[in-house]
């Protein structure tokens, strides 16, 4: 998952020059968008994901502060 997002320019970019608040956002629908992804190739995950409110959710915030760590600068991060 943190190699389709790490590709993505468009999130990268957005990453880059917008809030923390807006990157989620766009964050979030990307994250969405690799889940469907993943379906036909781990479909055990994506029912994790998608049946257990509290893992899919502790998932997608490892996933967005490991993708932030990785795009903006230390100083950033924290804001």
């Amino acid at each position: 998952m943190i190699q389709k997002l790490d590709a993505d320019a468009a999130l990268d970019a957005a990453a880059r020059v917008n809030t923390r608040e807006n990157v989620r956002l766009t964050f979030e629908q990307k994250v969405e968008d690799v889940i469907q992804e993943i379906v036909d190739s781990n479909f055990e995950l994506y029912k994790r994901i998608t049946d257990d409110r509290v893992f899919g959710d502790a998932l997608k915030e490892l996933l967005f502060e490991h993708y932030l760590r990785r795009h903006r600068i230390a100083a950033d991060v924290v804001k």
